[in-house]
C-alpha cells in the first residue's frame, strides 16, 4: 500500500474561522437529552476548510423551527422533496442518513465566546429561496399484469 501525500508546512489544522458565511457538511450526528429530559440532536459540522463546529437541536415546541430550517437548508444538496406541511417524521438514524449527514448547507458561522474559550457556531442557516416542492405520498396501486393466463382445457399437457 502507498499513500500519495504532499508536504504543505502547516502549522497545525485550523481551529477557528473568521465570522461569514461557509458551506458546511454534516459528518455525523448524536442523540440525547436535554438537562431539561427534552429529545436533542447534535449535528457535527465540517467547515469548508476550517473547523468541526456544532449545532444542537432541541425538540420542544417552541424549537421546532430549527429543524425546519436545517432540513431546508440540507435538502437542496441531498436532492430531495421536503415532507409535506404538518406531515409527521420520524427521525431515526434511516431519516438522518437521508436528509442531513452527508449533506451541504450555507451557513452564518459566528465566535463565540463562553468562559474564556473561544468556539464558532452557527448563528443562521441560508435557506435557498428555491426549494423542491413537498411531495405528497399517493396511494401505491398495484401493477397491471404483463403476463396472458391460460386455462386448463387449452393445455393439456400440464403436469399439475
Amino acid at each position: 500500500m502507498s499513500i500519495d501525500y504532499t508536504y504543505n508546512n502547516s502549522e497545525g489544522a485550523p481551529s477557528l474561522v473568521e465570522p461569514g458565511e461557509y458551506y458546511v457538511k454534516a459528518v455525523k450526528y448524536e442523540t440525547g437529552f436535554t438537562t431539561n429530559n427534552n429529545d436533542k440532536i447534535t449535528i457535527h459540522l465540517q467547515i469548508k476548510e476550517g473547523p468541526i463546529t456544532y449545532e444542537n437541536i432541541v425538540f420542544t415546541e417552541k424549537a421546532m423551527w430549527k429543524m425546519d430550517l436545517v432540513l431546508k437548508a440540507f435538502t437542496i444538496s441531498k436532492k430531495l422533496p421536503l415532507p409535506a406541511e404538518g406531515q409527521n417524521v420520524k427521525i431515526d438514524e434511516d431519516f438522518m442518513k437521508k436528509y442531513i449527514i452527508g449533506g451541504y448547507a450555507k451557513a452564518m458561522i459566528e465566535l463565540h465566546e463562553y468562559n474564556g474559550k473561544k468556539t464558532n457556531r452557527v448563528s443562521k442557516w441560508v435557506v435557498p429561496t428555491e426549494l423542491p416542492e413537498p411531495v405528497v405520498q399517493e396511494p401505491v396501486q398495484e401493477p397491471e399484469p404483463t403476463f396472458e393466463l391460460t386455462s386448463e382445457e387449452e393445455d393439456d399437457d400440464v403436469p399439475f
